[in-house]
């Protein structure tokens, strides 16, 4: 696969990020409100005494679906990023590495 034709461009993986930053803390009705116009599913989990709620917000250009899980007091405080392909998650990753110090 050549440079012009990655499953991720540089655009995808700054305006994922940009998506990805706003999410955390806003409550899932803010979310459904931003989203409105992206496919997007809610999910309401229950087992025993525990219930919890997520939602799926799908990015078609991009190909990858954002899941927000939701806290106790209903923000936003864990995302996890599916990209359709390996490969696309793999150039994420790698350009991460190259961009932001962890450890």
């Amino acid at each position: 696969m050549d440079n012009n034709q990655t499953a991720f461009s540089l655009e995808d993986h700054a305006y994922l990020l940009q998506q990805i930053s706003t999410l955390m803390n806003l409550t899932l009705f803010e979310i459904k409100y931003i989203y409105q116009s992206y496919p997007h599913c809610i999910i309401d989990y229950y087992e025993k005494d525990a219930t919890e709620k997520s939602m799926e917000i799908r990015f078609d250009k991009e190909e990858v679906t954002i899941t927000c899980t939701f806290n106790t007091e209903g923000n936003c405080n864990i995302i996890y990023l599916f990209a359709d392909k390996r490969e696309g998650i793999e150039m994420f990753i790698e350009r991460m590495k190259e961009h932001l110090d962890y450890d």
